[in-house]
């Protein structure tokens, strides 16, 4: 068996206070006058090997406490290979978890904060000799090779949260894959170990992927939000998909609530070109509502707009961005049969919006369908 921290062994000097305790309180002895003796004396010689065996309880159960406290903060381990015992370098290899979920407010400050903490604190109290990988969700070239404990605390100030998401199981693969490089150079490493930071969200987290694994040790720390409750813009779609100058546009917009409290008077925002609506919604525990917006369409060309929500929580799912195309006309090919009838080109001339054109079934040819938007059989 061996230690990840051996220093903190010299902390069994602490199993003399419970001995002290031990042999010089229960020691104390009050004198009590009685006018004979005869009684107390044959009821002193039962209990007092009672006694003894008490405090002698007593006593052991504060030397393992002590003895359990101590062993747990060296980190006892047992190799499973002999790559330490070659003279190589330790690697501790650091995961920090930096999508957007990370920063939602833990007991200290944002999730990643936690983390980025976290990790300094192992960085400093490592052996000087080991060799350190910081890994983000970026997985950078930079980020998979080996450093030095200065140059990991440097570049620990450096992590941003990020919009990019891996799974947890292409992490490691990556990080094995390098450290199997490093070895390929002749660089002799010693024990390798995983410290994962990370809210491990269901989406990252693939647990079939992790088996035993005889060369590696894993770390896995979970942060936990102290409120995971979120809202976010689920999708947005239009009743219609045609969009004319002068008529009025229905949105669809799906807000969802991941919380467990209900909400009353969520604010919607939407913003399209000049136009702006706000609308008040509510919404269940762990549920969804669609609510539609109606505003005008009045300029041509591409039109881009955002949807917002009011979250006190999590901000980067607040705004969902969308865009169209309104055009000025809407081109329209009938292509008719043997029997065809005159109905439905009667209906299209009604509205300036479609232009019409109309061909015999033995005229068609697939390039007519370039600049059409829609076609009639």
């Amino acid at each position: 068996m061996k230690f990840v921290y051996p220093e903190f062994l010299w902390a069994f000097g602490v199993l003399l206070i419970p001995v002290i305790i031990h042999l010089f309180n229960f020691r104390r002895y009050k004198t009590l006058y009685f006018s004979s003796l005869k009684f107390i004396q044959f009821v002193d010689q039962q209990t007092r090997s009672t006694k003894n065996l008490k405090h002698l309880l007593v006593l052991i159960s504060r030397l393992l406490a002590f003895t359990f406290i101590v062993i747990a903060f060296a980190q006892p381990y047992i190799p499973t290979s002999g790559k330490s015992d070659k003279g190589g370098k330790p690697v501790l290899a650091i995961y920090i978890d930096n999508s957007f979920s990370m920063t939602l407010k833990g007991t200290e400050g944002e999730l990643i904060s936690e983390a980025r903490e976290l990790a300094r604190k192992m960085i400093q109290k490592a052996p000087a000799d080991t060799r350190f990988m910081l890994v983000t969700n970026n997985l950078s070239g930079v980020e998979l090779r080996l450093t030095t404990k200065i140059d990991a605390l440097e570049r620990l100030d450096k992590i941003k949260e990020s919009p990019l998401f891996r799974p947890l199981s292409m992490v490691i693969e990556k990080m094995k894959g390098s450290l199997k490089r490093e070895k390929e150079t002749n660089q002799k490493l010693g024990m390798e170990q995983f410290v994962l930071f990370s809210d491990f969200q269901k989406k990252s987290f693939d647990p079939e992927f992790f088996t035993e694994d005889t060369e590696v040790f894993y770390h896995p720390i979970k942060l936990v939000p102290q409120d995971a409750s979120n809202l976010v813009v689920d999708s947005v779609w239009f009743t219609s998909p045609i969009h004319k100058i002068g008529t009025s546009n229905e949105l669809n917009v799906r807000v969802s609530n991941k919380g467990k409290n209900d909400l009353t008077n969520v604010e919607l925002h939407l913003v399209v070109g000049n136009i702006k609506r706000d609308v008040f919604i509510d919404l269940e525990a762990n549920s969804y509502s669609t609510t539609v917006i109606n505003y005008p369409e009045q300029a041509l060309g591409i039109q881009k707009g955002v949807v917002s929500v009011n979250d006190k929580q999590f901000f980067q799912d607040d705004d969902y961005y969308f865009n169209y195309q309104v055009s000025s006309n809407s081109n329209v090919l009938i292509v008719n049969g043997e029997n065809a009838v005159s109905n439905i080109s009667l209906v299209y001339s009604l509205d300036n919006f479609y232009a019409v054109k109309e061909i015999q079934q033995n005229e068609f040819m697939l390039d007519a369908l370039k600049e059409i938007d829609l076609g009639l059989q």
